[in-house]
């Protein structure tokens, strides 16, 4: 499936597996597409709850990249 045709969940859980294997900065390339793409769900209010916890992953792989590079 080519990335403009998958859903917000779908690069979550790509972003998820990205995580496990270490690979925090594709991790939060791909939470923050989830999320970017879950904000254009306006009447879904699931998706925005999922736009911000997603976001909030993002943050996440970003402070995992930042330490393991250090």
């Amino acid at each position: 499936m080519k990335d403009k045709d998958k859903r917000p969940d779908e690069f979550a859980a790509d972003a998820a597996k990205a995580s496990e294997r270490g690979d925090h900065r594709e991790a939060e390339k791909l939470y923050l597409t989830a999320a970017a793409r879950a904000s254009a769900y306006t009447n879904q209010p699931t998706m925005h709850r999922n736009a911000t916890r997603w976001d909030r992953c993002a943050t996440r792989e970003r402070r995992l990249a930042e330490l393991i590079k250090a």
